[in-house]
This record gives C-alpha cells, structure tokens and sequence, in this order.
C-alpha cells in the first residue's frame, strides 16, 4: 500500500488529542489544579511532545517497518511479546472508555431510557467499519471532519464570551500553588500522550524531514483550544462548581440562545464529540486488531476487527454497569503507572537500542 502524506496524520492527531479531554479532562482538572489549569495545560502538552519525541525515533530508526516485525530484534522475544499485550490491553481500555462515555453521556442527557447495548452498538459498528476498512479510510475521514470539527469551536467559543465573569480573571495569576501545578500538569499529560502510539501508525505515512515540528504544532493548537474552553467554563461556573460537574462544557453551552435560528448550541459540541471520539475509537481498533494480526500469523487485520470490537463492547457494557467504580478505577495510582508505561514503552525500546549500538551487539 502506498503510504499516506504526513499531513493525514497530523489532523488525525489533531482530532484524535482533542477527542477526549474536551469531554472528561475539563471537571477532574478543576478539582485538582483550581485556577492554575491554563498553565497545567501547556506544560502537560511540553511532557508529552518529551514523550512523543522517542516515539519518532524509534519510528524513523526503523523506517517503513512495523513495530511486530523490528522490536522483537531489539529487547529480545519474549520482553517483546509483554510489552505487545500491554500495548493491546492499553487500546483496549482506552477504547473501552471511550465507548463507555459515549454511551453514558447520549443515555444522561438526551436519550434516557435508551437501552445501553444500542448505544454501544452502533457506536463500536461505525468505528469498526472505519477500522476494518483501513488507516487510510480513517485518515480520510479524519480530513472530512477535521475542518468542520475546529470551524464549530470557534462560534461555539464566540457565543460563550459574552456570558463570562471576566472579574474572576485576576484569580489566575493570585492563586498559586507548586503541588497543584505538577500534580495537574502530570494528570494533563496522560490525556495528551496519544502522540506516544506514533511509532505504531508511522509505517503508514510518509517520512517527514522535520516531523517534531510538525507535530508541536498539532499539539500546540489542541492546547490553545483546550484552554480556551477551559477558561470559558471557569469563568462560567468557578472551579468548585466546575470541579463537580460531569461536562461542565456541556452545561454552558446547552441552555445560550443564539437568535431564533439557533435555540442551543449543543448539538454542535455533541456532534464535535461524536466526530472525535469515533476516530480515537477506530485508530485504537485498528491498532489492536494489527497487533492481535502479528501474534496470531495472520496476513491481515480484517477479519479480527469485529471480534476486537466485539471484546471492546463486552468490557463498556460491563462498566456501563458499575460507572462509580470504573471512575475511581480510573483515578487510581497503579492506572496511572500502567498508562505511563506503555506510553514510555518507545523510550525503553529506544534506550534499549542506543545501549546495544554502543556495544556492538
């Protein structure tokens, strides 16, 4: 297959880093970081374009190869096929998640009653499709939706100006606390590390002489928009009241007017979540049915993306359930580790490589 322009991975990036933290982000970082989340942001998106940044060695180190068919040459075989699992069982979960909030959010807010299986369904069937069909048919509808995803923000954005507190500005630079800022700013990074799955989607896509430039950028804009919505809701609600809400963004923007053509304005960020979160959803997909492909011998992933989909369905439904205790296990300290070693996985590979470069082995 010939590999795709860089540029499709870009605003695939773009879309797939905006995805969840403009949904779930916004309330846990105002009940940890308070007023401090418009630095905690920034330096969550300098953390993880550090850990990014491994990723891309490792990818052009090993140009145009998949991560299966080099990383059992570099730490051994069996270290190889731990580290694959925990790369699977992390596209899993964070597929898994992603499922499980859709569903959660359209059944709480517009379609209660709903039975939760048709709402997992549908949801996993469209990003299953868009897996199975390939990278390129998810960089493709990336491009379709990447101008009608950022387009929308910007009015949305306009509308809630003129109903903020702009008197509560002057927190932000009186309210300051070390502890807060680096325990905000790690927490922001985990939500911002999709960039460090890079090296597993770069045999796709062609080389780029400068692609840390090109990705910073991406990241870059994903910040400015995220800190622009959070600003928007803090001056809305204040970081107590924010802090407690499930989609404190959604509650701004679902009961503005905009003249009598528009009522509310939130089937605009309900579709921007929609168009996000299936792309996140059908990389994880595809990246878990590529992994699942090398393990088991097969010569390729689409047989096994529905049956993927199927496991990530089984797992949503079973959260769906018990959605207290899927969030604290979500806070917890040892899924914080987990999330953080897969996405060092690349420096480890990277390391392990120098090492065995100076050596001579």
């Amino acid at each position: 297959m010939k590999p795709l322009k860089f540029a499709h991975l870009r605003r695939m990036f773009a879309l797939q880093l905006i995805a969840a933290p403009l949904v779930f982000l916004l309330s846990p970082l105002y009940a940890q970081g308070g007023y401090l989340g418009w630095l905690a942001l920034p330096c969550g998106g300098l953390l993880s374009l550090g850990v990014a940044y491994f990723s891309v060695r490792v990818a052009y180190a090993f140009k145009g190869r998949e991560w299966a068919e080099y990383g059992a040459g570099i730490v051994g075989r069996w270290p190889h096929y731990a580290f694959t699992a925990f790369m699977l069982v992390y596209c899993l979960q964070i597929a898994t998640m992603c499922a499980s909030t859709y569903a959660e959010l359209f059944i709480s807010v517009y379609l209660e009653g709903t039975p939760t299986p048709v709402i997992l369904g549908c949801f996993l069937l469209c990003a299953g499709l868009a897996a199975r069909s390939g990278i390129r048919s998810i960089a493709l509808l990336s491009d379709g939706f990447f101008l009608s995803v950022f387009g929308t923000l910007l009015p949305v954005l306009y509308v809630l100006l003129s109903k903020m507190d702009y008197g509560m500005t002057i927190a932000l630079f009186t309210h300051w606390s070390a502890s807060k800022l680096a325990m905000s700013s790690f927490f922001t990074a985990g939500w911002l590390n999709d960039m460090s799955i890079f090296f597993l989607l770069a045999p796709f896509f062609e080389s780029e002489p400068k692609p840390m430039r090109k990705m910073a950028s991406v990241q870059a804009l994903v910040v400015a928009v995220l800190i622009a919505y959070w600003l928007a809701s803090l001056l809305l609600f204040g970081p107590k009241l924010a802090g407690n809400m499930y989609y404190p963004l959604l509650q701004a923007v679902r009961f503005i007017s905009f003249g009598e053509v528009l009522e509310n304005l939130d089937p605009f960020l309900v579709g921007i979540w929609s168009a996000t979160l299936l792309i996140k959803t059908a990389v994880l997909l595809f990246v878990a049915s590529r992994i699942v492909m090398r393990l088991t011998g097969m010569r390729t992933h689409r047989p096994l993306t529905f049956a993927v989909a199927a496991v990530v369905f089984a797992c949503a439904y079973q959260i769906s359930r018990f959605p207290t205790e899927f969030l604290e296990l979500v806070m917890l300290p040892s899924f914080q580790i987990f999330t953080w070693f897969v996405f060092l996985t690349p420096a480890i590979y990277w390391t392990v490589a120098k090492i065995r470069r100076m050596k001579g082995v």
